[in-house]
């Protein structure tokens, strides 16, 4: 099988929440390490994005995960999305984007996607927010050149509509939620 490489995009300052997302509680670790021990029953080289917070977070990875910092953090997500394209898409036949703030988003629905990239790899896997792409979702190298230009507060979504023939979306059954507030997370472990 082609390698797919999993990149978990944890850059951000995590502004709204007013602390660290990628090192809130969930289950017996953090989201950031719960997002790497749910990659890594994929058996895929993983590599996180840090930027805000780097040093305190990569401190509090349990994990033994490859770790690149985009000093342009502040761009936002596209920033680091293009970032980590460029330094480890290098030698990748696909990329499979992950956010760490979405604490359900499991081990099932990523293998779920990974079969479905198998049989269409050439085609953009996504997840499907109300039948629009988004992340998780996985690019084959073909779209690479396009990641590697993305610099603002936005991810692949644009990318994703402009190449709406070339998406297969995944229903996610719920588990897309991203955790961006204090009362969000509160909700969520209640």
């Amino acid at each position: 099988m082609k390698e797919i490489g999993v990149l978990i995009l944890a850059a951000g300052e995590s502004k709204r929440m007013g602390k660290s997302k990628q090192l809130l509680s969930w289950g017996n670790n953090n989201f950031l390490d719960h997002t790497i021990n749910q990659a890594s029953s994929l058996n895929s080289k993983i590599c996180v994005v840090l930027g805000a917070n780097s040093k305190r977070i990569a401190n509090n990875i349990s994990n033994n995960t490859r770790i690149i910092i985009n000093q342009n953090w502040k761009k936002g997500i596209g920033s680091s999305l293009s970032y980590g394209t460029k330094i480890f898409g290098k030698d990748k036949d696909a990329l499979l984007i992950l956010l760490c703030d979405q604490p359900l988003i499991n081990e099932e629905f990523l293998n779920q996607m990974i079969e479905k990239y198998k049989s269409n790899n050439n085609k953009i896997v996504a997840t499907s927010y109300k039948n629009k792409p988004g992340v998780p979702a996985i690019f084959p190298r073909k779209y690479f050149d396009k990641l590697k230009l993305l610099d603002k507060d936005f991810g692949a979504s644009k990318l994703m509509l402009n190449e709406k023939g070339n998406t297969i979306l995944i229903d996610p059954m719920g588990r897309n939620i991203d955790i961006d507030t204090r009362e969000q997370y509160e909700a969520l472990i209640s």
